[in-house]
């Protein structure tokens, strides 16, 4: 498969995911590099690749069984990887919020299939977990690793640690050189590095034009989308929304459209709209169905002009921090976030 085919139609962590794999596959020096980055920090001693090394990407994961084909659902991994004498789960997070159980619901998986590699090829293997996220969330990822008591079993290992790690060399092929650079630029632009938000934020509230402008798209895409729950995050999980003055998505948590069961789902937007000829906001609206009005009366949001029949809510960054960061961006969407797992963890509806 063509590298374009591997990535055409990502974005956010998973690209970033698809561009690693990509060229860890091609240059065993690039590939050197990143396993003696991570056996630096390895929870279980050495890793070792001189054998044999194998990455794949979205990896499903099942719960509660040994049998790849029985066990209940648990998500997918985003890199696992395979050395002479480890598995390792990459969970590739940037600033999106971990979902349920995450990360520590990938430790046993991983280990029932250390265990029957090892029996197959009489061998041993250790299994870990390694988190790979910007540095900025050190403290936050350390103490949930603690405090689901796998401290033991998975690291943290920060994206600009990879980015510094996996610089070309001088005989690097001119398509490796091409790779490292866009996946540089790309991640660091997800890390919030080259986004400069203090100049951006400032239009985002007072810039208009039909369809919103180039910093409201920009700003959705690669602020807003990165920090959103990954249950929205698949083909059928949203959908574009733009007009003469709104520019969006519509949310779909657990990929279910509202036209897929209209009586039992809950139609949620999110983006830049302008009211009458005041100056643009970042607006959550619901269409609430049945009982999902009980559900998002908690959304610690401010209850804003009614739009479109829809139950609507400002979202705002902490004055405080005046939206010109990451944190403050991820902080502010924490109850769009909750929402969408909630209602994700039963298919969209409520």
């Amino acid at each position: 498969m063509s590298l374009f085919q591997e990535i055409e139609g990502l974005r956010g962590e998973n690209l970033s995911s698809a561009i690693l794999a990509h060229i860890l596959l091609r240059s065993p020096e690039l590939r050197d590099r990143l396993i003696h980055l991570i056996s630096k920090k390895s929870p279980v001693g050495p890793i070792y690749s001189r054998y044999h090394f194998s990455v794949r990407r979205e990896v499903p994961i099942r719960i509660g069984e040994s049998d790849d084909e029985t066990g209940s659902p648990g998500g997918r991994l985003d890199l696992l990887i395979e050395t002479d004498n480890a598995i390792i789960g990459i969970e590739n997070k940037f600033f999106a919020p971990f979902q349920q159980d995450q990360p520590k619901k990938y430790l046993e998986p991983l280990e029932v299939y250390a265990d029957a590699l090892g029996k197959l090829h009489n061998t041993s293997h250790q299994a870990f977990l390694v988190i790979m996220a910007p540095a900025l969330r050190a403290t936050e990822i350390n103490d949930r690793l603690k405090e689901q008591g796998i401290n033991r079993q998975a690291v943290l290992v920060t994206w600009q640690e990879v980015l510094n790690n996996i610089r070309p060399t001088a005989d690097a092929s001119t398509l490796d050189r091409f790779l490292l650079r866009e996946l540089d630029q790309y991640a660091r632009t997800q890390l919030g590095e080259l986004l400069e938000l203090e100049r951006i934020v400032p239009h985002l509230f007072r810039d208009w034009e039909p369809r919103g402008t180039a910093h409201h798209r920009q700003f959705m895409d690669s602020v807003i989308w990165p920090l959103l729950h990954e249950s929205v995050k698949s083909g059928n999980g949203y959908s574009h929304s733009s007009g003469k003055n709104f520019y969006g998505w519509y949310l779909f948590p657990g990929g279910l459209h509202p036209d897929d069961n209209a009586r039992e789902s809950i139609r949620i937007w999110l983006g830049f709209v302008r009211f009458n000829e005041s100056p643009p906001e970042l607006m959550l609206t619901i269409q609430p169905r049945n009982r999902s009005r009980e559900l998002i009366k908690n959304l610690k949001y401010k209850h804003s002009t009614d739009w479109s029949n829809s139950d609507c809510y400002t979202v705002a960054a902490d004055p405080i921090e005046n939206g010109d960061t990451l944190q403050a961006w991820a902080k502010a969407l924490e109850p769009v976030n909750e929402l969408l797992g909630r209602l994700a963890g039963n298919g969209g509806a409520e």
